[in-house]
């Protein structure tokens, strides 16, 4: 496989990349972990997911006519724009996508993840719950 670069990843290599992420939660710790955050997971009626890229909406595409999923919905969206009005989730979850913002802008990164950190709070209604999952795991406290 060619080198996995961050122009390309997702794009280029969207099913090579669900696999590396899947194994992030090997032991299943993060179901468990989403169900003591937010009790009302495991009975969500509707579930909205957005990415930023055609590539891995359609593989989340595909999982979701696998899995028969009526109850979710999918859209192309920049997370620090979201198309949803103020308030409209009980919750919000971000996966694996703040470190990609600060790797895509590295002059600007602190300010692009506050950005998407208050387009969080901006879509979770007033007590509504916010969920961070990130490996950040290389070591750096400043993108390269």
């Amino acid at each position: 496989m060619s080198e996995l670069i961050s122009d390309t990843l997702y794009t280029g290599h969207a099913g090579a990349y669900e696999i590396l992420v899947s194994y992030e939660d090997y032991q299943g710790n993060l179901p468990r972990a989403i169900q003591a955050i937010q009790p009302l997971a495991r009975y969500i009626k509707r579930l909205h997911a957005f990415d930023y890229t055609v590539s891995m909406l359609w593989l989340a595409q595909a999982k979701q006519r696998l899995n028969r999923w009526q109850n979710v919905f999918l859209a192309l969206a920049d997370r620090r724009r979201m198309p949803v009005r103020s308030g409209w989730a009980d919750f919000a979850i971000e996966g694996w996508a703040f470190l990609q913002i600060a790797v895509w802008q590295p002059d600007d990164w602190q300010n692009q993840l506050e950005c998407a950190l208050a387009e969080m709070h901006r879509l979770a209604r007033p007590g509504g719950k916010l969920i961070l999952v990130e490996a950040l795991g290389t070591g750096k406290a400043t993108p390269k």
